[in-house]
């Protein structure tokens, strides 16, 4: 109202507050519109960091997979773990819980890829005379804890 040119007092009647209230209200909305635009602070990583940083999160999934204070430390950055969230996330990188799957040794992987070979050329029929039990291995000491990773959203998990 009072950019409309109306005065503080029509606007106090208007609004059935004090002139006072008024000036008090359009001073501070003018004072912490000039704070914010003068005196913004200015910002921990300049544009090449920000590049690196991306670079380096998306380079494999070993470096996604990394604590923020390891990043900061293996990039030489000096800044809070929670700059390089906000970064991350402002690169549209979310921080999620890694998805479950089961542990398979390289023993078992060979075991089951000989098992496919070896089976690839049955029919329904072959399968329909093998038993499958409901019955389930398993195995501690692989896999234990959250494991955290940033990835961009919509992202399907590889195999590694």
């Amino acid at each position: 109202m009072h950019r409309d040119k109306k005065w503080l007092a029509a606007i106090g009647r208007e609004l059935k507050i004090k002139v006072d209230t008024a000036r008090k209200i359009w001073n501070q909305l003018t004072q912490n519109r000039l704070h914010v635009l003068v005196e913004s602070r200015p910002k921990k990583l300049n544009n090449r960091d920000q590049r690196h940083l991306k670079r380096y999160v998306k380079r494999n999934c070993l470096n996604r997979r990394e604590p923020l204070r390891d990043i900061s430390s293996t990039l030489n950055l000096n800044v809070h773990p929670n700059t390089l969230r906000k970064e991350l996330v402002a690169f549209g990188l979310g921080h999620r819980k890694q998805r479950k799957r089961p542990y398979l040794s390289q023993k078992q992987k060979k075991t089951r890829l000989r098992f496919a070979k070896e089976h690839i050329h049955w029919t329904m029929e072959d399968w329909r005379r093998v038993i499958f039990s409901d019955e389930m291995a398993l195995q501690t000491g692989a896999n234990e804890g959250v494991v955290w990773v940033w990835r961009s959203p919509g992202v399907q998990k590889r195999n590694i």
